[in-house]
């Protein structure tokens, strides 16, 4: 599988509101060895841009977006669980500097 595709399937997992979804494209990110920052930039940012986007376009209301923030949470639990992240803070609001203020690897990287 192509990390474009994992990052594919983490960005319409978030969008759709699927915490199960999310949780399996986190696991092809470990079976895969996609690093996890790139899937969190690349795939769960984007899906929370494009949400952030819907919310805009009153497309998405607040019970839409804790359903999207849930999947993306239900992905990071995996990954968390698997040892890749010590500890991982992710906005809600995505739009902003910070957009990952905490990136904490087991590797030693701070």
């Amino acid at each position: 599988m192509e990390k474009s595709d994992i990052f594919y399937r983490l960005t319409q997992a978030v969008i759709d509101m699927d915490a199960t979804r999310a949780a399996e494209a986190a696991a092809a990110v470990i079976q895969y060895n996609v690093d996890p920052y790139e899937a969190i930039i690349e795939g769960l940012a984007k899906g929370m841009d494009k949400v952030n986007e819907l919310f805009e376009n009153e497309e998405y209301f607040v019970p839409e977006i804790l359903l999207c923030a849930d999947a993306m949470n239900a992905a990071e639990a995996v990954k968390v669980a698997k040892g890749l992240f010590q500890e991982i803070h992710i906005p809600l609001i995505l739009k902003t500097p910070e957009l990952v203020s905490v990136r904490r690897r087991q590797e030693g990287v701070r």
